[in-house]
């Protein structure tokens, strides 16, 4: 089987590949940020509180 691509469609295929790529560093930030508002902080006194 040969595949013939025209110089647009590599293009194009090349366009959703970075968008995707985009995507998911968009959304392994969006994790990222989610894990650190949900660790719980520690207070002044240095003790942990964790909610229940």
């Amino acid at each position: 089987m040969k595949l013939e691509l025209s110089i647009a469609q590599v293009n194009t295929i090349f366009v959703a590949l970075q968008r995707n790529q985009d995507l998911i560093a968009q959304t392994m930030e969006e994790i990222q940020r989610q894990g650190n508002e949900q660790q719980p902080k520690p207070q002044e006194d240095g003790h942990i509180v964790v909610p229940a």
